[in-house]
């Protein structure tokens, strides 16, 4: 039993057996450096640990990248990393960080030569109420509106990952915004319906009357919020929502895509991947609501007019609103 067990450890503290993975782990963290790598063989990964425990203390162990520019540096990781395991609706946000905050106040500033106090320069340029724009010969201040709490850390989460990205590749020393503290969020207290309040919210919808130029519909978005109040489904989830998805005979919905961004994708977490229980009254109303509807190209059950995706801002920004002031009810946070 020692044998094995003895197998699956190393005499050094920083080289150990990664289970989950199955393959040897080295992890070092020392003078500033961070190194994390992995090894098929026990007796691969304790050499490297020697040799690079040794090159840290002669302070030869990275060669630098002293040519890429920090926009260079996101775009390579963006092409590198992202495209292959972020969804495009994550690549699309990154590349519009980069863009309009990072390459702006960036431009030819080489990736080696930033410093922690660079990166909280960057910071501070976030939290105004202006931004750089222009190409890489000249700049301008523009007016825009002050980013978000939350946007704000997202841009300074993905600079920290593009540095860190460099380090792990052996070119960069130290990831300068490793120690970057980002902002604190406030995030306002969740407000829940009510049942009498979600029956209000129903009856305004299953009366609303919208004038469009196809004629005029009454309770257009009815069985959309009585699925949504139903189901507990997300709104990308549900504009994503296909009628090969429900299974009447079981009485359930299956949920494995979602839609935001103009763009059709998978859920966010396998554990988003479920199935969702649907009631008699629910599986009524949403066969009438099929029988109304006619077919679309995307067998959507929730399509707009023109029978494709629903814009989820409208949703949010136009109809809950205006159907909440109906039901003389507040605004739902």
């Amino acid at each position: 039993m020692g044998e094995r067990n003895s197998e699956k450890s190393s005499k050094f503290p920083c080289v150990r057996y990664d289970s989950i993975n199955k393959r040897w782990l080295v992890r070092i963290r020392r003078k500033g450096f961070q190194v994390c790598k992995y090894f098929q063989s026990k007796t691969l990964a304790e050499r490297y640990y020697i040799e690079t425990n040794a090159r840290i203390e002669k302070n030869s162990f990275f060669i630098e990248d002293k040519k890429t520019t920090v926009a260079e540096a996101v775009r390579m990781y963006c092409d590198n990393y992202v495209k292959n395991v972020c969804k495009p609706t994550t690549l699309s946000s990154y590349t519009g960080y980069l863009k309009n905050h990072i390459e702006p106040f960036f431009k030819f500033r080489k990736l080696i030569s930033i410093s922690k106090n660079d990166c909280e320069m960057f910071k501070l340029h976030l939290t105004t109420k202006h931004k750089l724009v222009g190409n890489n010969f000249s700049n301008k201040i523009e007016s825009a509106g002050t980013l978000s709490n939350e946007t704000i850390n997202k841009i300074l989460k993905l600079l920290r990952a593009v540095f860190q990205y460099w380090v792990e590749a052996e070119q960069l020393a130290k990831n300068p915004m490793q120690s970057v503290k980002l902002l604190k969020i406030n995030r306002p207290e969740a407000d829940f319906l009510s049942t009498e309040k979600a029956k209000l919210l129903l009856m305004a919808a299953k009366n609303d009357v919208t004038c469009t130029r196809y004629g005029i519909e009454i309770g257009a978005y009815y069985t959309l919020l009585l699925t949504a109040l139903t189901t507990g489904l997300r709104q990308g989830e549900l504009l994503a929502l296909k009628w090969d998805r429900i299974n009447f005979e079981t009485g359930y919905i299956v949920v494995n895509e979602n839609y935001t961004h103009k763009e059709i994708s998978t859920v966010k977490t396998q554990a988003s991947k479920r199935y969702v229980f649907i009631p008699q009254y629910l599986q009524t109303e949403l066969l009438k609501h099929k029988a109304s509807l006619g077919n679309n190209p995307y067998n959507l059950v929730f399509p707009n007019r023109e029978g494709n995706y629903i814009d989820g801002r409208n949703l949010t920004r136009r109809v809950l609103p205006r159907l909440l002031k109906q039901a003389h009810l507040e605004k739902i946070t």
